[in-house]
């Protein structure tokens, strides 16, 4: 595969430039199912555009299914073809507000959240808590229900505090991860880490605990000791 084969991009939005160009070539068969893309040095010299826009369209094209990434390895085409340019990869390509602002939003709200529902807590509470937490592990790995019911522990933890103002903000942090498909993505991919994914369940593991025993200040710590692994998780995509 040659020079010719990617065009420079000099117009469009860039990610959305990108993503036409590797389309089309599934499309045309010059790239077909279990090709590897060539390397971000080659693509992004090849189409005159940075290695940042390059990472956000590949990001796009792998959360709707048509490549693959393989952690030292590359991106691989998983589409067979024809693949058409969605609705949903533009939706996901004009997102309007960076993903990591949700995570700073819960840095300062959650751990909060956790202080309070260690001080508020009832006996039902926590033994609620420990059932979600119990589910978690026991389905750890299977993405869809692994994802909701980490939302509603997080819910939960936030329901305990029985501050209102706090759990009306959590469950407008909560509707906006379920409706972004770049938090969809992140998930799906830090969940099959078996690092990532027994890191959080550990990190849960000491949440309950310190809620259960209405410790205040290690719940606090405990919360913010996870959102910083949510975090580090989240930052490997960008």
């Amino acid at each position: 595969m040659d020079n010719e084969t990617f065009c420079k991009i000099s117009f469009k939005k860039k990610t959305e430039a990108i993503n036409e160009q590797i389309i089309s070539l599934i499309n045309s068969k010059d790239l077909s199912k279990g090709d590897i893309l060539p390397s971000e040095r080659y693509l992004s010299k090849a189409m005159g555009v940075s290695r940042g826009a390059l990472r956000e369209a590949l990001r796009a094209l792998e959360m709707v299914g048509i490549i693959e990434t393989k952690t030292g390895s590359g991106s691989y085409i998983k589409a067979s073809g024809p693949v058409k340019y969605s609705p949903e990869l533009s939706t996901t390509l004009e997102r309007d507000d960076n993903p990591l602002n949700l995570i700073i939003v819960r840095k300062t709200i959650e751990p909060l959240s956790a202080k309070l529902a260690a001080l508020n807590g009832s006996d039902e509470d926590i033994l609620k808590l420990k059932s979600f937490y119990a589910n978690y592990d026991i389905h750890a790995g299977e993405k869809d229900i692994n994802y909701e019911i980490d939302g509603n522990f997080h819910l939960h933890i936030a329901g305990m505090s029985q501050n209102k103002t706090l759990i009306e903000v959590m469950r407008v942090i909560s509707d906006r991860m379920k409706s972004d498909n770049f938090w969809r993505f992140a998930k799906e991919k830090t969940t099959k880490s078996l690092h990532h994914l027994g890191t959080h369940i550990d990190e849960h593991n000491i949440l309950v605990k310190a809620i259960s025993e209405h410790n205040e200040k290690e719940a606090e710590r405990a919360m913010k000791q996870h959102l910083r692994s949510v975090e580090k998780g989240l930052l490997q995509f960008f």
